[in-house]
């Protein structure tokens, strides 16, 4: 289920993107999106955790795992370990580029991001998920090095940046997809949490 609702927030993100740029129009929505993502995944997480709930009551071994028989501790380490833990380091990290790419950013007048980037790259971090930020990062370093190689090619002025501004969401929404797959993986094991 996260997946399909990361699928679809990315893509709602990636036509406002290619709308709003277009038009010129307030790019708020970006801000809004990767707060409402924020609030859907840990809304879901708590509804998972609160099915969990129920179906160890109804069974006759896993009740004594919950109150009147054990305490609530042992349910709500359970509950934050499984359905909890990952989105909170990966909220963690796109927090953190909020803060470091606005930090540097204004350091160097400007030049690496446009305003809403910080809430495009936090919203494609958020929703690649634990441990899709280390493969997002893989595959966002690769593409920008290809799309550096033929915008320099191709293009008319020599030395443009290339900038990230439309590689951020179609960048995670390839790393969800192929998650997938990758979750199969030994070293994706090593990892997951």
């Amino acid at each position: 289920m996260v997946f399909y609702l990361s699928i679809t927030i990315l893509i709602l993100a990636l036509g406002a993107q290619l709308t709003l740029r277009s038009f010129g129009k307030n790019k708020k929505i970006f801000r809004y999106l990767f707060y409402f993502s924020i609030a859907a995944i840990f809304l879901f997480a708590f509804f998972i955790s609160i099915s969990q709930y129920v179906v160890w009551e109804n069974h006759p071994v896993s009740k004594f795992l919950l109150p009147p028989y054990q305490g609530i501790g042992y349910f709500l380490r359970y509950s934050i370990f499984w359905y909890f833990t990952a989105h909170i380091i990966s909220l963690l990290f796109s927090v953190a580029f909020i803060k470091l790419a606005k930090r540097y950013n204004k350091k160097f007048e400007e030049k690496f991001f446009y305003p809403e980037e910080y809430y495009l790259g936090a919203l494609a971090i958020f929703l690649s998920g634990f441990p899709g930020i280390f493969i997002y990062i893989i595959f966002l370093f690769f593409a920008s090095i290809l799309g550096s190689l033929i915008s320099n090619r191709f293009s008319t002025i020599k030395g443009e940046r290339m900038s990230f501004y439309y590689l951020w969401i179609p960048v995670a929404i390839f790393v969800i997809i192929i998650s997938k797959w990758l979750a199969e993986t030994r070293v994706w094991q090593l990892f997951k949490i």
